[in-house]
């Protein structure tokens, strides 16, 4: 059976079971199809062929036909041809290398963005001490009848009370950017996996 007629009786099949704009979405789906497999080496018979019965299809397409087109989708498989073969096999000292420099790349920003984020955190809990213990020994100074020095080093307490706002805020902004990145990035390289899985 050739190309058009097969999609000839898919579209007589399909007629009067659901409209014609998705009876011609199934019709491009299985000609891409059986082009892909032609593209593949595959004789137009043969992919055809490969397509299974047109009946069955009939059958499956009007009864479930988002199912249907599914296992189609599972069925077609893009096969390397032999000089996409040879050309990753020959290029993969050059690809392999610039995987694993962008790999390092994404890794090193990711410690960079967590290691400010722990600094950040660190100069807080300094500022934050620095003030509490500026507040204690003004206050002290004050009761041992020191008023300039007392004022002076709350006053200085002031300052590191708050720059240690300041910081407390920059450090969760830095472990949110850090967390957010990681995450994206993790998930974007489990998900490469699961594409490759399902390609297989």
């Amino acid at each position: 059976m050739t190309k058009a007629e097969f999609l000839s009786l898919l579209s007589e099949g399909l007629s009067g079971r659901m409209t014609d704009r998705e009876i011609n979405e199934h019709i491009n789906f299985y000609k891409e199809a059986i082009d892909d497999r032609i593209e593949d080496g595959i004789s137009e018979e043969d992919a055809v062929l490969d397509m299974g019965d047109i009946d069955r299809i009939i059958a499956d397409i009007a009864g479930e036909p988002v199912k249907a087109k599914e296992k189609e989708k599972k069925k077609k498989k893009k096969k390397l041809k032999v000089w996409e073969t040879v050309l990753l096999i020959l290029g993969a000292p050059l690809w392999l290398s610039l995987l694993l420099s962008a790999f390092a790349i994404i890794i090193s920003l990711i410690a960079v963005l967590w290691s400010l984020a722990v600094a950040f955190w660190a100069v807080f809990a300094a500022f934050a001490g620095s003030a509490l213990g500026s507040f204690a020994a003004g206050t002290f100074f004050i009761i041992e009848g020191n008023l300039p020095s007392g004022l002076a080093t709350i006053a200085a307490g002031a300052v590191l009370g708050g720059l240690s706002i300041f910081t407390f805020f920059a450090s969760i902004a830095f472990t949110r950017a850090a967390a957010w990145i990681s995450e994206k990035t993790t998930t974007g390289i489990l998900s490469l996996f699961r594409k490759k899985e399902e390609t297989e």
